[in-house]
C-alpha cells in the first residue's frame, strides 16, 4: 500500500522524509494487476499528491499499458483515466506514457518491455525523454 504513512518505503512517507522540490508521480500499474477499486485509488493518489504538493511542484505519469494476461484492458482504462482526472482536478502537469506507447503487444515487440507489465531500459529511456519534454512545456507555460 503506498498511500500507508507507516513504511518508510511509501511514496507518502519518502516525501516528508527527502523533501522534493518536485515529484514525479508513476503509479498505477500493481493497482491495475490487483483491480483496485477505482474509487480507493483514487482517494490512495489523492492522499500521495496531496502530501507531494506540501513539498513543491508535482507532475502524474499515466503508465504504459500491460499485457491484458495481467490486467484487462478496461481496468487499465479505468485506472488511467483516474490519473487524468486527478491531475484536471489539482491541475498538475500529466504524462500520458499510452502517448508513446499504444498498446503491450506493440511495445513488447520493439523491445520496450521486461515481462508482461514493466518496462525495459529502452522502454524508460523512451519514457524518459517524453516525461522531460512535458516539463520543459510546463515550464515554458508556466
Amino acid at each position: 500500500n503506498w498511500n500507508n504513512g507507516t513504511y518508510l518505503y511509501s511514496p507518502k512517507s519518502a516525501l516528508s522524509l527527502y523533501a522534493p522540490q518536485f515529484s514525479i508521480i508513476n503509479l498505477g500499474i500493481n493497482d491495475m494487476v490487483a483491480a483496485t477499486a477505482v474509487a480507493t485509488f483514487k482517494t490512495n493518489l489523492q492522499a500521495v499528491i496531496d502530501a507531494a504538493v506540501a513539498q513543491g511542484g508535482v507532475a502524474l505519469v499515466v503508465p504504459n499499458p500491460i499485457s491484458t494476461a495481467s490486467a484487462s484492458q478496461a481496468v487499465q482504462d479505468e485506472i488511467s483515466q483516474a490519473i487524468i482526472d486527478l491531475a484536471m482536478l489539482n491541475n498538475l502537469p500529466f504524462y500520458d506514457i499510452r502517448r508513446i506507447i499504444a498498446s503491450f503487444t506493440a511495445g513488447d515487440a520493439l523491445g520496450l518491455y521486461y515481462g508482461a507489465n514493466h518496462l525495459s531500459s529502452t522502454g524508460y529511456a523512451l519514457v524518459a525523454a517524453g516525461i522531460a519534454e512535458m516539463l520543459q512545456t510546463a515550464a515554458t507555460l508556466g
